[in-house]
């Protein structure tokens, strides 16, 4: 286990660069970028951006993206996240039909 945080930013610093300039390199916002540092994962925008970002960042710092994603998945493993598909459109659920509506003019009184 490491610290998945601390070492992103011993790689950057390793190689003379600021946030700004990963931000220009690989187009991710500094703020995100940050949070990866500090390891503040609910200030990132979801678990598949998480990991998108920690791959291309560790590796735009040449270090292995899988073994960033391993160390995530493992200890942030079990941690609820919102299904990607709402649940109205999950399998097995069926959607209810609108009931139609009369326009007023029509409707038997």
């Amino acid at each position: 286990m490491f610290q998945i945080g601390e070492s992103l930013r011993e790689a950057r610093h390793r190689r003379g660069l600021t946030a700004p300039d990963v931000q220009k390199g690989i187009r991710i916002r500094e703020r995100y970028l940050t949070a990866l540092e500090e390891e503040r994962w609910d200030m990132l925008p979801g678990e598949v951006y998480t990991k998108g970002f920690l791959r291309t960042y560790a590796e735009f710092l040449g270090l292995n993206g899988q073994l960033y994603i391993d160390e995530y998945n493992s200890r942030i493993h079990g941690r609820d996240e919102e299904p990607v598909v709402p649940k109205t459109l999950m399998p097995g659920r069926r959607r209810r039909a609108r009931a139609q509506r009369r326009p007023p003019h029509l409707s038997s009184s």
